[in-house]
């Protein structure tokens, strides 16, 4: 937010109207530029636990300043979602995770960048031509008449086969 006055004493009362909590905290706030990452991280210290509270938060209080995307607005300072909410992992997911960042803001896990394939690096199969044989379909319906079978309950299911058949398709199946 930018003040069109030129007055610094003008300028301080109106910070301390707009920002009391933050001045009985001792914690500086800029409105003529956004906040370093120190600052943003005191700003919502006790106030933001997620990122879509984060989110809230920057809309409902747009004289701060604050970056949409704190990740990548302090790339270099920014270490992590935790470091910058003041939280803890709690679940194991959230452990192993910040485990991970930790290895590789270390040093000791290199992450590769993600690039796309290019289709050029990818080796041509030749196919060479076969012949498809054929199969008969069995129909589900006989695959499940002979499981009945199979287990000597087809007697106890004849009212129900009698449904799933035409009387031509049961008289073709008692022909073969």
């Amino acid at each position: 937010m930018k003040f069109s006055t030129d007055s610094k004493k003008e300028r301080d009362i109106i910070m301390q109207t707009l920002l009391p909590k933050e001045q009985e905290k001792g914690i500086a706030v800029f409105s003529y530029e956004k906040p370093t990452y120190e600052q943003a991280k005191a700003l919502i210290k006790g106030q933001v636990r997620t990122m879509k509270e984060y989110t809230a938060f920057v809309r409902n209080h747009p004289f701060y300043q604050l970056p949409a995307n704190p990740r990548q607005y302090y790339a270099k300072a920014y270490v992590s979602n935790y470091d910058f909410f003041d939280t803890v992992p709690t679940t194991a997911s959230q452990l192993a995770i910040q485990k991970y960042w930790d290895k590789v803001h270390s040093g000791e896990v290199i992450r590769k960048r993600y690039t796309k394939k290019d289709k050029s690096d990818v080796p041509s199969v030749k196919v060479e031509s076969t012949k498809v044989v054929e199969q008969p379909v069995e129909d589900d319906r006989i695959t499940l008449i002979n499981i009945m079978r199979k287990y000597d309950i087809l007697d106890l299911c004849k009212e129900g086969v009698k449904t799933l058949f035409t009387y031509e398709e049961l008289y073709e199946m008692v022909i073969k």
